[in-house]
C-alpha cells in the first residue's frame, strides 16, 4: 500500500514538474523574440536607475555643466526621491498563463512601486505592453500586443536601447527629477 502511494506521489510530482518545464520552455520561446529581447534589455538597463543616489544625480548635473539655479538644486533632492520611487521597472519575471495543451500566453508589463504617490510623473503607466502567445507543439510564437509593425521599427528600437546604454547611470532619473524641479 505504501509502495502504491509512493509511486502515485512520484507520478504526480513528474506531472507537476512537466507542467513547470513546459511553462519555462514557453517563456524561453517568448523571450527569444526580438520584441521580448528589447523589452528585457530595456528592463535590465532601467533596473540600474533604482540604485542611483542624489550624489549621482548632482554628479551628472555638474559633469554636464548644466546651468541649474539654486532654487532648482534645492528642490532636486526631494523630487529625486519621488522620481526614484515612481521610476518604472519592466517585469523581467514575466507572467505565463496556460491557454491550451502546451500553449501559453506570456505577458510583459511595467511595474511601479507601491510607494509611488505620483505614478504619472514618468509618463509610463503600469500595464501590459507586450503579450506573446507561445505554442510548444510547433515551437512558434505570435505577438498579440506590442509587436513592431516592420523590421525598420524593430531595428530603431534596438538602436535606441544601445543609445540609452551609452548614457551615464542615473541620467534618466536625474532628468525626471530636474523636470519636476523646474518652475
Amino acid at each position: 500500500m505504501v509502495l502504491i502511494g509512493l509511486v502515485a506521489l512520484l507520478f504526480l510530482a513528474g506531472c507537476i514538474d512537466s507542467g513547470k518545464a513546459d511553462q519555462d520552455a514557453a517563456v524561453r520561446l517568448a523571450d527569444n523574440t526580438a520584441e521580448a529581447k528589447i523589452a528585457i534589455a530595456f528592463g535590465e538597463f532601467f533596473a540600474g536607475e533604482k540604485t542611483c543616489t542624489i550624489e549621482d544625480a548632482v554628479g551628472i548635473i555638474v559633469a554636464n555643466d548644466a546651468n541649474v539655479g539654486p532654487e532648482i538644486m534645492a528642490a532636486l533632492e526631494g523630487n529625486f526621491e519621488i522620481a526614484k520611487k515612481c521610476f518604472p521597472e519592466v517585469a523581467v519575471a514575466k507572467e505565463a498563463k496556460k491557454t491550451a495543451e502546451r500553449e501559453y500566453t506570456i505577458s510583459y508589463s511595467f511595474k511601479i512601486s507601491e510607494d509611488c504617490e505620483s505614478p504619472g510623473i514618468t509618463g509610463i503607466e503600469p500595464e501590459e505592453f507586450l503579450i506573446i502567445e507561445a505554442d510548444l507543439k510547433d515551437n512558434s510564437t505570435n505577438i498579440t500586443k506590442g509587436g513592431f509593425p516592420d523590421e525598420e521599427t524593430r531595428q530603431q528600437a534596438a538602436a535606441g536601447i544601445e543609445m540609452m546604454k551609452g548614457q551615464p547611470k542615473c541620467y534618466y532619473l536625474t532628468s525626471i527629477a530636474l523636470g519636476m524641479s523646474a518652475p
